[in-house]
């Protein structure tokens, strides 16, 4: 007679073989089987794995609440149950389910770890170092931790304290290419690029495919005004990943600025296919480039499908509010920038935007409420002040507009808006 409990027969085992060949419903089918035998806890947990591998978290953390209550002290379940609450997005019951699986198993380094990227989430960053620091000790412990601390020192303007973390764990392994890679961040973030630049060739020097790095070395020489070397490592990156958005944006800003359009224009075009999160980014570079081009139509298109894929980011509105008015289409423009300037009144962008449809569209007096208050919160610049010119100019005060373009001029001889500004009055 054959034993009941061989892997033959046993449906946890059968379970974990059909799990391991992506053969989920025999899986599920097994671990079925398996919760009305003798461990159900592991039935309803394999289950809510097998829910969990097609996406299906709600399912998933039902089968898990389910082995939760057959087994309340096993951290596994209750860890688990925390991953597909964040797959629901539901932050608040997965930070407490990873609380609990610590609380029951204090060396569980990945509860610890997705404990503190739950708390960072939800803004406690104090609660989150805690938690990567006590994530990366012990024999289950995750290094990633210790990134983690780094990362979130960095985010939070920490960023002595995220600088010392990253060295810390250097000294302790100094061929960790992630380690130097954030200390590169840190490095850049307080504006110390050549340093960071170093810190970054280290990281491609230990890991030739750290795509991310080399993407930063390429950000590094651009800021450093090589932009020949910004270029190669974008090109770098791009050969290892053509779907590296980012490298593909910045790239064709390279090659905008050096007037070679066909080839930015094929760069980003490819880089709009890409089903990432950056599409909108490509998408808005496209739209900077049909402006370029004069092709008004293309670019209101461009703008506007990243306007609908990111509806809260207010680059793509941006440019889309230029784009109608450069089409004279001023009503449309106006809706645009009142919209934009209801939702980000604190972005000095969404004023000079504002002022910008209100000249167009006739209305001075409401937009000159609208400059000077800019200027007084947010400062003197070329653009604020050519603004005050134009505004000036449509209310017919010429002495006013005069000495708007005067200070524009002062901040910078060469802005051309107004240097037309003044012929215009001469």
């Amino acid at each position: 007679m054959t034993d009941p409990e061989s892997p033959d027969t046993n449906p946890l085992a059968l379970a974990a073989r059909a799990l391991e060949s992506g053969r989920l419903d025999e899986a599920d089918g097994f671990f079925e089987q398996a919760c009305a035998g003798s461990n159900p806890a592991e039935g309803f947990n394999g289950r809510g794995m097998t829910a969990a591998m097609r996406g299906d978290f709600s399912s998933a953390s039902q089968h898990f609440q389910r082995a939760i209550d057959l087994e309340p002290a096993n951290a596994v379940f209750r860890f688990q149950f925390g991953v597909s609450m964040l797959g629901q997005g539901r932050l608040e019951p997965a930070t407490t389910a990873f609380e609990k699986a610590v609380e029951l198993d204090a060396g569980f380094g990945q509860a610890w770890f997705n404990l503190g990227a739950a708390r960072r989430q939800a803004g406690d960053g104090d609660g989150a170092i805690e938690a990567f620091r006590r994530s990366s000790e012990g024999d289950r412990g995750v290094p990633q931790g210790r990134l983690a601390i780094v990362e979130t020192l960095r985010a939070g303007g920490a960023v002595e304290p995220a600088i010392a973390a990253a060295r810390e764990a250097i000294a302790e392994k100094d061929d960790w290419a992630e380690a130097w890679g954030q200390l590169g961040l840190c490095l850049a973030a307080k504006q110390d690029i050549e340093t960071a630049l170093t810190c970054w060739e280290r990281a491609v020097e230990l890991e030739p495919k750290f795509l991310d790095a080399r993407f930063h070395i390429g950000v590094a020489h651009g800021m450093l005004g090589r932009l020949d070397e910004a270029a190669a490592a974008y090109r770098t990156v791009l050969e290892s990943a053509p779907g590296h958005v980012k490298s593909a944006v910045n790239l064709a800003g390279l090659l905008m600025h050096k007037g070679e359009l066909d080839e930015a224009e094929r760069r980003l075009v490819d880089a709009t296919r890409v089903q990432s999160p950056e599409r909108a980014m490509a998408l808005t570079a496209l739209g900077d480039l049909r402006m370029r081009q004069i092709k008004l139509a293309e670019a209101e298109q461009s703008f506007r499908e990243a306007c609908s894929l990111v509806p809260r980011e207010p680059r793509p509105c941006i440019g889309l509010i230029a784009c109608l008015l450069e089409q004279a289409k001023h009503g449309d423009a106006l809706a645009e920038a009142e919209r934009l300037s209801r939702e980000h009144p604190d972005l000095p962008a969404s004023s000079e935007c504002l002022v910008e449809a209100l000249i167009a569209n006739g209305h001075a007096e409401q937009a000159m409420g609208v400059i000077d208050p800019c200027i007084a919160r947010h400062g003197a610049t070329p653009l604020r002040h050519g603004l005050k010119g134009r505004v000036c100019e449509t209310m017919g005060d010429r002495d006013g507009a005069l000495a708007a373009f005067e200070a524009a001029l002062a901040l910078d001889p060469n802005f051309t808006p107004a240097q037309q500004g003044k012929a215009r009055l001469a």
